[in-house]
């Protein structure tokens, strides 16, 4: 059971960490003061990415946040893929033939493919598309039986939620779109342009608003800031440049960062186990007025050192310790359980900040759940 090992887990001491019990993420309507919890393509883990139901899902499983990766098609109509190349993620190939797959040099992963791109075809054409779950380690059921969401469907999602959602859309390799779309040309826009314009359409058009902006690509970045006053979060891989002047650099632009994993916990590949754990990010931070929202947390055991048992939910402790302000996970319903069981026990323990303490009222609730049920 996962509570029993949450309770034996080696992680670092709580007076050198910085676990934080109440957050304020400084957002409209969306007032948790949890951490937040970032549905990754919505609830991907359990049905194929990006599409409404994935969306809908995490909702109705506790998300406080869901995300899009913004791509767009031919007709200049924004939709949600993780990749504007659609093979792997949908059934593309058995709709369409070879003919109108294309090949395109991707700027942003200095790579050549050959494949199904949506900027090609109308959102009309994508709509005939089934989705198809891209991990054959997940559930294949509901392959071709879901569409590609577009944004705004995406943000209706939201707003039709009877709890206030938030939104993280993602720029992806703008200059890929920027290049190779005739039709943006013709609009005398950019593909960011297109993207802010709908958001501040449906609403989303302050600092505060519960929608933010992030991209890899700086440049991406630093021309959002121009048009939008949307909160905006730089996107970094690992390893990345961390240190005091850069972090104070992003801060003049943007909200937060969304750092992979590794640069808080650094994990040996090839044994899966973990090397390091390292908090000072943490401060870098929060001295340079930056919230952090880091990716990706995943429950399959490839995806999680040994260290943690197997158990996604010890890898969630190790970070909540740290302090972090926002996880991007596959499985919201996880974090969701994680946080309630976390928060609930915090205030059995009249607010102590001993975890020794939470950790044996956690224990204790386990008991007692399998002893009546």
């Amino acid at each position: 059971m996962f509570l029993r090992s949450l309770v034996s887990i080696s992680v670092p001491s709580t007076s050198n960490a910085g676990v934080k019990w109440t957050y304020d993420h400084e957002l409209d309507h969306v007032t948790t003061n949890k951490p937040l919890i970032i549905a990754h393509r919505g609830f991907s883990g359990a049905v194929p990415e990006h599409t409404v139901e994935a969306y809908e899902m995490a909702v109705e499983y506790g998300a406080d946040v869901i995300e899009c990766d913004a791509a767009l098609t031919k007709d200049l109509v924004v939709v949600c893929l993780h990749e504007c190349w659609m093979n792997e993620s949908t059934d593309v190939a058995s709709k369409f033939a070879p003919d109108r797959s294309s090949q395109y040099f991707i700027p942003g992963s200095n790579i050549t493919i050959r494949d199904y791109f949506s900027i090609d075809f109308t959102l009309e054409e994508l709509k005939t598309l089934g989705k198809v779950e891209k991990r054959t380690f997940r559930n294949q059921d509901y392959n071709g039986k879901f569409k590609i969401s577009t944004l705004e469907e995406m943000i209706g999602v939201a707003k039709s939620s009877k709890r206030p959602i938030g939104l993280h859309v993602e720029l992806k390799d703008a200059t890929f779109f920027n290049t190779n779309v005739p039709m943006l040309e013709k609009a005398k826009k950019k593909f960011e342009d297109i993207v802010i314009e709908i958001l501040h359409k449906e609403g989303y058009s302050s600092k505060r608003s519960p929608c933010f902006v992030q991209s890899f690509y700086e440049d991406s970045l630093m021309y959002v800031s121009s048009i939008s006053p949307l909160p905006l979060v730089y996107l970094m891989d690992y390893p990345a440049d961390t240190s005091q002047e850069r972090l104070k650099s992003i801060s003049k632009y943007a909200y937060g960062i969304g750092p992979d994993k590794r640069h808080f916990v650094q994990v040996d590949d090839a044994n899966k186990t973990i090397t390091g754990r390292s908090s000072d990010l943490i401060k870098r931070c929060r001295d340079s007025n930056l919230r952090i929202h880091t990716y990706t947390f995943r429950n399959e055991f490839m995806f999680l050192p040994w260290d943690y048992h197997q158990d996604p939910c010890n890898e969630m402790m190790d970070f909540f310790l740290l302090g972090i302000d926002g996880y991007f996970t596959d499985f919201p319903e996880t974090a969701f359980n994680f946080f309630s069981l976390i928060y609930h026990s915090q205030k059995s323990a009249a607010c102590s900040f001993d975890f020794n303490l939470v950790r044996l009222i956690i224990l204790f609730s386990l008991i007692v759940f399998n002893y009546f049920f």
